[in-house]
């Protein structure tokens, strides 16, 4: 199992790049991107990588690890249990669940002793506001390219508008599409912005430019400024967040939606709030806008799932401040 998973992790990262660069870059600036780091982006395929290692070494040790964290996820304490069923179902399945809880650990007994390891390094940052761009070029065997950037373009705590998913989405589908896909080449290219963080994020895929990408990236703003939209343009990039907002969903759908919102805080009055912001958008919100992701082009960090010989190849175009730095992945 432990050689089948090393063996489709390595042939993800070949395939999907954009998705490890993307997530590389996520876990320098929130816990929550560090944690999604380490159980599926490139810090997972060490750890599937050394796991396969000790199995074929000391296959014991191996074993009490995986047993310790069993028992870790395995327990009552904290448990969150999401159903999503009918009335009549609803009820005789809840009247299930105590036995289910009782069923596992009340607590883990490894939770009861605190530890530092695997706590993310060089996080200084957080507290004194200061992050230092980085520039990444992660090597693999491909002849395609995986280009990310991404930087805060929101403080933490500070108010983050509804027009922004207006924005982020038309300049995915206006900006981006004309300029990597269509000119550049590019099999697709994403603009990613969470509410939640305020960290936007661009990628490509299946790029077989890198240089020309970060510049179309830094770009943006300019582009924002100098398109203004008119009304016809402006109702259909609204109807087009709409619709995402409010998309279909089945009902495990909906109960998961509903799970998550759960744990992260967000009500019904804030939902609804968010989508009034999205209908009042205006074309000044998006001239505002490019002062924010502007930010991506001063201070962003980057990282490029690459071969050696294209990011030899970058480096010779890019300034010596924003030279990738060369890792060997595969």
């Amino acid at each position: 199992m432990l050689k089948q998973s090393v063996s489709r992790m390595e042939s993800s990262v070949i395939s999907s790049g954009n998705a490890y660069a993307s997530s590389h870059l996520s876990a320098r600036f929130t816990l929550a991107g560090h944690v999604d780091a380490l159980l599926g982006g490139l810090p997972q395929l060490a750890t599937v990588r050394d796991a396969l290692e000790q199995a074929q070494t000391d296959w014991p040790l191996l074993l009490a690890r995986l047993e310790k964290m069993r028992a870790a996820l395995l327990t009552a304490d904290g448990a969150i249990v999401n159903l999503s069923a009918d009335g009549a179902s609803l009820a005789a399945a809840t009247a299930h669940v105590p036995t289910l809880l009782e069923s596992v650990a009340a607590r883990c007994a490894a939770s009861e002793s605190t530890s530092t390891e695997g706590a993310p390094a060089g996080w200084a940052w957080a507290s004194s506001g200061v992050l230092v761009p980085s520039h990444d070029g992660l090597q693999v065997p491909t002849q395609v390219n995986y280009v990310a950037k991404a930087a805060p373009i929101y403080a933490p705590g500070e108010a983050i508008p509804g027009s922004s998913s207006v924005i982020t989405k038309y300049l995915r589908t206006a900006y981006l599409w004309d300029t990597v896909r269509v000119q550049g080449g590019a099999y697709g290219c994403s603009l990613g912005f969470s509410r939640l963080n305020g960290i936007a994020s661009f990628s490509s895929y299946r790029d077989p430019n890198v240089v020309s990408t970060l510049d179309t990236y830094d770009g943006t703003a300019a582009f924002l400024r100098a398109n203004p939209l008119g009304p016809a343009e402006l109702s259909k990039a609204i109807i087009g967040s709409i619709g995402e907002l409010d998309a279909p969903q089945s009902v495990d759908g909906r109960g998961y939606s509903a799970m998550v919102r759960h744990m992260l805080g967000v009500t019904e009055e804030e939902r609804q709030i968010w989508r009034d912001q999205v209908l009042g958008t205006t074309a000044a919100d998006f001239v505002e806008f490019a002062e924010r992701i502007e930010e991506v082009a001063k201070a962003g960090s980057v990282a490029a799932v690459a071969s050696e010989r294209a990011i030899a190849a970058a480096n010779e175009e890019l300034p010596e401040a924003k030279k990738l730095v060369p890792t060997q992945l595969l």
